[in-house]
């Protein structure tokens, strides 16, 4: 062969080989996470443009709509949203006209990985990391940042949750300052989950229904969860919006709880601070729910913060309904305990 002809033979493998090569870097392109999903089954997000986009395919707002039922959503790495105003992933509307209901339904998976700079300053109800859940599943995920609204229902990974399904919460921990009118906690406003190896690290006010780790919950269990951030009234602005003075149900571990509750090897160390009644270091209200058809579950669980409430304060519950239907095993106060009246060491 010539030397033209050996020139012409790799001229004709170096065009193949472009030829190759750019349809598939075209396509890996033009292709984002959730196509690469779609086809694969893995959704992995590694970009805080691609956490944005999640947002608005589970909310409606872009060209496709997707609760992720039954789907895995993979974090690859640490995110920093530099404080940049946040809309939470998923929404609904469920007293106010037009009623709509967009939740995320699937799993999210931190992998280990840390969301910073989330931040949301808002009037609106139902704000944080996630706004909407129904079922799904939340792991492995620290959240840092701040979330304050004049509404109701804030935390900081998930606002609200709705359905049969608990939320499956396991190792995450929340550094989010939270603040809401009714129902803030550091990682659940409202709602019913199944809780393992959880902290919060944040502090937490409201003007009722505030706890370290969740504002309201029922049906719940706490498994191994723990609350190291401050408590407090959010004090004026409730009275404002509802006319009343429903300053009520302040705890370490959840504000309020119903139902079938059970709670194991859960701590709180930080200070819970009001005015309002029903004021625990683990919960400030503690019932069986609807008809007293639930059964409490409580062991190994202690306070070592103080305690400080107007009445129904308690070192462990500032309130125990139901006592009939609670068993409470190797729980202890080690906290001062403060309040006008019904105070007790354990329970107000």
């Amino acid at each position: 062969m010539t030397q033209t002809g050996r020139w012409r033979t790799h001229s004709a493998l170096l065009c193949c080989a472009v030829l190759f090569l750019l349809p598939l870097g075209t396509r890996a392109a033009e292709e984002n996470w959730y196509l690469a999903g779609e086809r694969d089954g893995i959704y992995k997000i590694s970009t805080v443009e691609e956490l944005r986009e999640l947002g608005e395919i589970v909310n409606g707002t872009g060209e496709k709509t997707d609760s992720f039922a039954g789907k895995i959503i993979y974090l690859e790495q640490d995110l920093d949203l530099k404080e940049a105003p946040w809309t939470p992933i998923g929404r609904c509307s469920l007293i106010d006209t037009p009623l709509y209901q967009f939740p995320f339904s699937g799993e999210f998976d931190g992998q280990g990985h840390r969301i910073s700079g989330l931040f949301i300053q808002s009037e609106e109800d139902h704000q944080g990391l996630f706004g909407y859940m129904e079922g799904g599943a939340i792991r492995n995920l620290t959240v840092e940042g701040t979330v304050s609204t004049s509404g109701d229902y804030a935390a900081g990974l998930i606002a609200l949750q709705k359905g049969d399904q608990p939320i499956q919460m396991e190792n995450c921990v929340s550094h989010v300052e939270v603040s809401a009118t009714y129902f803030a906690g550091g990682l659940l406003g409202e709602g019913k989950a199944v809780m393992k190896n959880n902290e919060n690290r944040g502090t937490v006010c409201a003007f009722g229904y505030a706890g370290g780790l969740c504002g309201s919950v029922s049906d719940t269990e706490m498994l191994n969860c723990g609350n190291f951030g401050k408590v407090t009234e959010r004090a004026g602005e409730g009275e404002e919006k509802t006319g009343t003075l429903l300053r009520a149900a302040y705890g370490g571990l959840a504000g309020s709880a119903k139902g079938n509750m059970v709670l194991e090897n859960c701590r709180n160390e930080a200070e819970i601070e009001t005015q309002g009644s029903q004021t625990g270091g683990l919960m400030g209200s503690l019932s069986s729910g609807y008809q007293s058809k639930g059964k409490i579950s409580v062991q190994g669980c202690w306070n070592t913060g103080r305690v400080t409430g107007g009445k129904k304060v308690g070192g462990l519950f500032g309130s125990l309904e139901d006592r009939a239907r609670a068993a409470v095993r190797a729980c202890c106060n080690q906290g001062e305990v403060w309040g006008e009246k019904q105070v007790g060491g354990l329970v107000g």
